[in-house]
């Protein structure tokens, strides 16, 4: 009876040992968590920074015929920045600055259009005092014109008035000479003192116009 209790036991022990075996080849192994590394983005390349175009102030364009078509007609213009102030406050301040031929060729007039904030007119009416300021090389020279019309933002410098002919001739002068020119275009009423309603400063330079064939007279 003992022997075969003993024989009994060892049976439960192989048994036992072969089903431990079993359950551990059983089990599969587990991989590894692989948490992925973020690849960095490259950095950007800077753009080069673009080199500025040369300021170019002075062109030449034409006049339009009925239908907006250019003629062969040409005057010189150029574009130029400024600022205003009357007793509404201040802004930016857009001339075009034009040199046209008069009828005979002889001569030109220089118009000069006001436009505040680069859209809207000047209002120039009409017994209102222009006041002109111009300083070349620190020399200032100034003339005054009472308007006898009512202009949208024009300013005219001509030859054939004798209060203007001076700045007219020191304006074209400054011009054929590459000089810089100041101006202060002042807008009001005479009272006891000069009243103004409107300042417009600016400055014109004659950069662009050696490459324009242009002859005056005056």
């Amino acid at each position: 009876m003992k022997r075969v209790l003993a024989i009994a036991l060892i049976m439960v022990t192989i048994l036992t040992l072969v089903a431990c075996s079993k359950d551990n080849n059983d089990i599969i192994a587990e991989e590894p968590t692989v948490i992925p590394t973020e690849t960095p983005e490259p950095t950007p390349t800077p753009e080069p920074t673009p080199t500025p175009l040369p300021h170019i102030s002075w062109k030449v364009d034409y006049y339009e015929d009925e239908f907006g078509d250019p003629t062969d007609e040409a005057f010189i213009y150029g574009k130029f920045n400024g600022d205003y102030s009357n007793s509404y406050g201040s802004g930016d301040l857009l001339v075009e600055f034009s040199l046209k031929p008069e009828m005979n060729l002889s001569s030109i007039t220089i118009y000069i259009l006001l436009l505040k904030n680069g859209t809207n007119p000047a209002t120039i009416r009409k017994n209102k005092i222009v006041l002109v300021k111009i300083k070349i090389d620190d020399e200032v020279f100034e003339y005054t014109e009472e308007m006898n019309m009512d202009l949208p933002g024009y300013v005219f410098i001509s030859a054939h008035k004798s209060e203007e002919r001076n700045v007219y001739k020191k304006i074209l002068d400054a011009l054929d000479n590459n000089k810089q020119i100041s101006f202060l275009i002042t807008v009001g009423d005479y009272g006891y003192d000069f009243l103004y309603d409107e300042k417009f400063t600016f400055k014109v330079d004659s950069y662009g116009l050696e490459s324009i064939d242009h002859h005056w007279r005056y």
